[in-house]
């Protein structure tokens, strides 16, 4: 066992690709202001929320998030009331013609709210914003705390989609990185997701965990088969130890080398391939009848910062403490102390600390990443002549057999899929020095 491969800690930047920091915090407020006046112009727009619920149980080592663990009830309440007050300053500066088509609860367990608080949060949405039933709606939840009630209340709010969180199912994993439970647990509780009636289950798996070894993690590909959920996703563990501190307790000489974590990759991606997965955009697997399956199919695939979707492109709103927004070419990110949080939104101001905006370039850059991470390939139209130094830089230096070069585009090879992560990230170009959380394919 050595150190983490490269991919692992953070993508490299190609030659010629890189740009500099250029966040402009005391910007922010007024780079707010008008990206949500734009959006008040625009009132027929459709809308996304991506609400923040920074909160767990307790921190597994592995994870890179800035959660708040074990806190008493009394905060969670809290919490979802100056959430629901940051919601009404939302609308105040919007409007409330706009549709509501996307809402993701994450950012920790979001089974750890009680059912009053999670109600709540829909129904002040709803007061604000149309919610027409093919909306899609994802919550992440802790497997160990989910129980009929709550999941029956999920589907009842609406939501469609439930993530809970895997990572691996040996006990010698789950022991290096906090995390214990039982392949019976998550088999019961997916169980008690379907009788509810939420039509998508979704097992989150993490390659490159302190005593992952492939015989280990075949096992563990198994068991998760052999639940069939709906969707799976397949991250890979970033040692960064200086953004998490509870990553230091890891021993990073026990953690998988370059070559182990491709072997644990590859196993992954054969092993759910064999039985019916198909592999979209760097990390996700669903089945061929997934309507996510049938949007790549069409060439209607998207990915934004909380996953893939089959929705055309919105505005996405981050709601909640270190919540990310994306408004076209606007990226802001909420204050990330949940005093800071507070105090702003207790003052009745949005509480944005950060604020990146993008240029035309930037953005035809990030277009042509979401292309490549959604369709695997690139054609070199979407790139302008002013950006061709980009697409050679691309062809010229990414991992030997990554891409395959044809006269009109870049196609990704099935070995270059292991680098999709760090290809997108380079031709994104976004500024390095970004405040997290970002997904790995942008920066």
């Amino acid at each position: 066992m050595h150190q983490p491969i490269p991919i692992a800690a953070g993508p490299a930047r190609l030659q010629g690709a890189a740009v500099s920091a250029s966040l402009e915090p005391g910007r922010a407020a007024w780079l707010q202001r008008r990206a949500l006046a734009d959006l008040a112009r625009r009132a027929d727009d459709m809308i996304g929320i991506a609400m923040s619920l920074p909160f767990c149980a307790v921190h597994c080592l592995c994870c890179e998030r800035d959660v708040r663990a074990g806190q008493p009830p009394q905060v969670l309440h809290a919490y979802a009331q100056q959430l629901c007050r940051e919601i009404d300053l939302l609308a105040q500066r919007i409007g409330s013609g706009h549709e509501l088509m996307r809402l993701h609860l994450g950012g920790g367990s979001a089974n750890l709210l009680d059912g009053s608080c999670l109600a709540g949060l829909v129904h002040t949405l709803r007061r604000h914003w149309r919610m027409p039933g093919d909306a899609e709606m994802s919550v992440e939840c802790d497997p160990r705390r989910a129980g009929l009630a709550q999941l029956e209340l999920l589907r009842g709010l609406g939501f469609d989609e439930v993530l809970f969180g895997v990572f691996d199912l040996a006990p010698a994993v789950q022991r290096a990185i906090g995390r214990l439970h039982s392949r019976a647990l998550v088999d019961d509780t997916c169980g008690l997701a379907r009788a509810c009636g939420i039509e998508r289950v979704h097992l989150g798996l993490m390659a490159g965990l302190p005593a992952q070894t492939v015989d280990s993690w075949r096992d563990t590909l198994q068991q998760v088969i052999a639940m069939a959920p709906a969707r799976i996703s397949l991250q890979r563990y970033r040692h960064r130890p200086w953004l998490a501190p509870g990553q230091c307790t890891i021993d990073a000489h026990a953690l998988p080398d370059a070559a182990e974590l491709h072997d644990l990759l590859a196993l992954g991606a054969d092993e759910l391939g064999a039985v019916g997965y198909r592999w979209l955009g760097a990390d996700l697997f669903v089945l061929e009848d997934d309507p996510l399956s049938q949007a790549a199919d069409a060439g209607g695939l998207r990915s934004s910062l909380v996953g893939h979707t089959a929705l055309p492109a919105m505005p996405l709103l981050g709601v909640g403490c270190g919540a990310v927004s994306d408004l076209g070419g606007t990226l802001l990110w909420n204050a990330s102390r949940l005093d800071a949080w507070r105090t702003a939104v207790g003052a009745g101001q949005l509480p944005v600390v950060d604020a990146w905006q993008a240029g035309s370039q930037a953005l035809r850059r990030r277009r042509a990443a979401e292309h490549l991470l959604c369709h695997q390939q690139l054609p070199a139209a979407l790139l302008d002549d002013d950006l061709a130094p980009v697409y050679e830089a691309l062809a010229q230096q990414a991992p030997p057999g990554s891409l395959l070069r044809l006269h009109d585009r870049l196609v990704l090879t099935a070995a270059g899929r292991f680098n999709l992560p760090r290809l997108c990230a380079s031709l994104a170009g976004l500024p390095t020095g970004l405040p997290a959380p970002l997904p790995a394919w942008l920066n």
